[in-house]
């Protein structure tokens, strides 16, 4: 209950967040792609009337390829670039907190800020964590597999899809390890659910589980994982998976009791919990990956 209070009083920080940014940049949020193709209008009138034109938040599109497809900021790590200070101020926050859960690792603002950052809130305008979160998904599901396949206590009554839905349910990933990361205070996101509703809900849990955040925790898990393995590398990601996101996940509706003494043993021989992070041989560059 307490934990659930905590989370709806995050639940309200980030709603009254969000509300006052949105007086400033609701119009340029809801219309960006309509100022996108306003400019690509322009363009045809002249360079003068581009002259008093806002700028794009779209990178151009290479000869003879406009009107086919459009990069939004949030397809690369220099969306930040035109960031407000307070804004860059907030990230470097973000930065800290995952560098916090992860002392051996250094996050860039711009990686913390994807990472952290839920498609509902108002700054996803400079990127969100949705791209990082599908690729997360990916390197859990390879690294459950590979964990699953390779184990003695695998029977060919053993449904692989079926064990892998279970134990990385987004729900599952965001109550357990989510709350464990202190994912409910740090991520960016817009509750669907009125203050009113936060304030005086009689059933906390019920509440939180109704408007999803869990699954948004959950989201922000695979999308840590995927900006690790995107930063630091598979070797890190791979030594997280094991270390600090499967042991938390033996629990019931997890992953099932027969692989409990493997998981638990090969991340003791990983160096559990407190286990260092090995340095990433040739970690990306926000500034030039895409």
């Amino acid at each position: 209950m307490y934990r659930s209070k905590r989370c709806l009083e995050s639940c309200l920080r980030s709603l009254n967040a969000s509300k006052l940014a949105c007086r400033s940049t609701a119009t340029t949020t809801r219309f960006s792609a309509a100022r996108y193709y306003a400019q690509a209008a322009a363009a045809q009138r002249g360079p003068d009337v581009l002259a008093h034109e806002p700028p794009t938040n779209y990178r151009r599109q290479p000869q003879g390829t406009q009107g086919k497809q459009r990069v939004a900021p949030e397809d690369d790590l220099n969306g930040l670039a035109e960031k407000p200070a307070a804004e860059a101020e907030h990230a470097a926050r973000l930065a800290e907190h995952l560098n916090g859960l992860f002392p051996s690792l250094k996050f860039p603002p711009e990686l913390a800020h994807r990472i952290l950052t839920h498609s509902s809130h108002v700054s996803a305008k400079y990127g969100s964590n949705s791209s990082f979160s599908f690729t997360g998904r990916r390197v859990l599901e390879c690294y459950l597999n590979l964990f699953l396949t390779a184990s003695q206590a695998l029977k060919p009554s053993h449904d692989l899809n079926t064990i892998a839905e279970h134990t990385l349910n987004a729900n599952l990933l965001g109550e357990q390890i989510g709350s464990r990361w202190g994912y409910n205070k740090a991520i960016q996101w817009t509750p669907a659910v009125s203050r009113s509703q936060l304030e005086t809900t009689k059933n906390p849990e019920a509440l939180i589980r109704r408007i999803g955040l869990y699954k948004v925790q959950g989201d922000a898990v695979a999308a840590t994982l995927g900006g690790i393995y995107f930063q630091f590398g598979g070797s890190v990601a791979h030594k997280v998976f094991h270390t600090q996101i499967l042991p938390h996940l033996l629990v019931k509706g997890g992953l099932p009791e027969v692989f409990h003494e493997e998981a638990l043993a090969l991340a003791k021989q990983m160096g559990g919990s407190d286990a260092s992070l090995p340095h990433a041989e040739s970690p990306s560059s926000p500034s030039t990956s895409s």
